[in-house]
């Protein structure tokens, strides 16, 4: 298909053109995305499929762990996003989120912090595990695994992760993160 394509030429100036006559020397035109109101906050029990009790603040997924039913979109979470998008998978078949690091790539220890802090806030506890060169990091949590799945990707090492359009639509100080 040869459909028209708003450029910006070096002159500066604007023009529809057919696709197969975009140069080298011209920028494509994005599309504006609309920002309403920017999100703030999601509610995790909207990927309750288990139908875990809840609370105001708490989504109890067993006796003794429970997950905070609100997840700030802030500066910190964009941190941890990047991190699943460029580290992180979910294993096969289970609620195991796993980031997967090399020792010697040097920033261990500023993922280590990164997936720390977010995990604490969170509410939840998870294992470290070191081997030949590599350290990962799990967490299991049926609640989390489901929003990952749902509203990020299902991230498998042998196809790419496409980026959800729907985490631009955040404050600007919070998009710093990524």
């Amino acid at each position: 298909l040869d459909h028209k394509i708003y450029v910006r030429t070096r002159a500066n100036t604007l023009h529809w053109i057919p696709a197969s006559k975009v140069t080298p020397t011209q920028c494509v035109c994005v599309p504006k995305m609309k920002n309403k109101r920017p999100k703030t906050r999601i509610n995790l029990n909207k990927f309750n499929i288990f139908r875990m009790k809840f609370d105001e603040d708490w989504i109890y997924e067993t006796r003794d762990r429970k997950i905070k039913r609100y997840l700030d979109l802030d500066y910190e979470f964009n941190h941890f996003l990047a991190l699943l998008y460029s580290k992180g998978t979910i294993r096969p078949n289970s609620n195991t989120l796993e980031v997967i690091l090399l020792k010697e790539a040097g920033q261990c220890e500023f993922v280590l912090d990164t997936y720390t802090r977010f995990m604490e806030k969170m509410n939840l506890k998870f294992k470290r595990d070191e081997n030949a060169g590599f350290i990962t990091l799990h967490v299991t949590s049926k609640i989390l695994t489901e929003f990952i799945k749902k509203m990020l990707f299902e991230h498998r090492f042998d196809k790419n992760s496409i980026f959800n359009p729907f985490w631009f639509n955040q404050k600007e100080d919070s998009l710093k993160g990524f």
